[in-house]
């Protein structure tokens, strides 16, 4: 069954801003790791005024994992 939406709860303190949301499902294959990922701009607007803060924590894509690194399932080393 295909979804048309998805809730889920953005912390208040998140500040007002464009972001990209990215989320994934990881099947943990005995050879390696699978993968299936997706992603969505937003727009985060908070009529409370949010935070001034720097978001975080934050992720760089390419380089959210490596194989081997521990408690992800990417098991071989490179």
């Amino acid at each position: 069954m295909l979804l048309s939406k998805y809730n889920f709860t953005i912390p208040d303190a998140t500040p007002v801003g464009s972001y990209l949301l990215r989320f994934e499902h990881i099947f943990p294959n005995p050879v390696d790791a699978q993968f299936y990922v997706n992603c969505a701009h937003i727009e985060v607007q908070n009529p409370a005024g949010g935070s001034d803060a720097e978001p975080g924590p934050v992720a760089k894509i390419p380089g959210v994992y490596e194989r081997g690194q521990p408690g992800t399932p990417a098991h071989d080393p490179l």
